[in-house]
């Protein structure tokens, strides 16, 4: 959905629960350059594994947690709730794909 400034509202849940943030186009960049880098790093150990919207540190979206068999541990937050799901590196790629769309449809 989009939010004025041209921004979009990013909604994560597992089914139960969800938390959502508003972005702003330079947060949207931000995230996808930050899955980028764990998607094309040799080791996603040394890749970045989280993001924080600078504007509110209780909201964050964590990928850090890692195992081949599972695929990634994510853990969002906005402050009053917290979901988990698990996610693949495909699902993480086709995320980050998504916000490169939405990034170019402005």
């Amino acid at each position: 959905m989009r939010t004025s400034g041209g921004g979009r509202n990013l909604e994560i849940g597992d089914g139960a629960d969800a938390v959502d943030f508003d972005l702003n186009p330079t947060q949207m960049r931000e995230l996808h350059d930050a899955l980028t880098v764990t998607i094309t790093a040799d080791d996603v150990a040394d890749a970045p594994g989280a993001y924080w919207p600078q504007e509110n540190d209780e909201r964050y979206i964590d990928w850090s947690d890692y195992e081949y068999e599972r695929g990634f541990s994510l853990e969002a937050g906005d402050g009053t709730r917290t979901v988990n799901l698990t996610l693949t590196m495909k699902q993480l790629r086709a995320w980050r794909d998504r916000l490169a769309t939405e990034l170019s449809d402005g």
